[in-house]
């Protein structure tokens, strides 16, 4: 596999299919529960990256997310850019994870899914090559609601258009959002609606994907 600024290259695109991947970082949190209603009253499902030292906080909602049939990726133990810029930083951090996600579970779950903290440029090539041998799919988005910028948070409508304007003409969108932001559940039903109205399907990230979603730097697992 050839890897180049980050991106695996050299895999066939499947044939475009509307789907949207709704995927919330920073979690768990207090609010987790509440956004978990929301996505169960439509119907929908999401990808949770979740942080390590949250986990055992709010075991309750991280055991919501499985038994509600929702993804879990990992998005490091501390959320610290400089925990992650050595291939020993990044296997101590989801070695420190995934032990605290079996506790927590009580029965292992191997998480091969990751996000990079604030994204795969805020780390090194090196170490994006070392997740993909490692057997991670590591992935950012190629959409946002901007829910942690101070200049379009303080309305759930600035956000929702955020969010539409950044995913518009995109058949294959991986959404960014926190669950720690309030006025993100207070958007989310009307995104929802407008992906249904548009003609969307809704999924999950997982490891297994076998091709690079246009517009988003990720990279696959190295194959044996």
């Amino acid at each position: 596999m050839v890897f180049c600024l980050g991106v695996a290259l050299g895999e066939e695109t499947p044939p475009a299919r509307k789907v949207v991947y709704l995927t919330f970082d920073d979690g768990p949190c207090n609010s987790t529960l509440k956004l978990l209603e929301i996505l169960r009253e439509e119907g929908v499902p999401a990808t949770f990256f979740l942080i390590g030292n949250e986990l055992q906080n709010h075991p309750e909602a991280v055991r919501a997310i499985v038994e509600d049939g929702h993804a879990i990726g990992g998005h490091s133990y501390y959320h610290q850019r400089s925990l992650m810029q050595t291939p020993d930083g990044f296997r101590r951090e989801m070695a420190r994870f995934n032990r605290a996600l079996w506790e927590v579970l009580g029965f292992p779950l191997e998480v091969r899914l990751f996000r990079f903290p604030f994204g795969s440029s805020n780390t090194t090539a090196e170490v994006r090559h070392y997740a993909s041998e490692a057997g991670y799919l590591w992935i950012d988005w190629n959409a946002s609601n901007y829910d942690t910028d101070k200049k379009v948070n303080s309305k759930a409508d600035q956000m929702l258009a955020a969010a539409i304007r950044t995913s518009r003409n995109k058949d294959e969108v991986v959404m960014l959002m926190h669950e720690n932001r309030g006025r993100t559940r207070d958007m989310l039903p009307a995104l929802i609606q407008y992906y249904r109205n548009n003609g969307y399907e809704f999924d999950v990230l997982t490891a297994d994907m076998d091709y690079i979603i246009p517009g988003v730097k990720m990279g696959l697992p190295a194959k044996p």
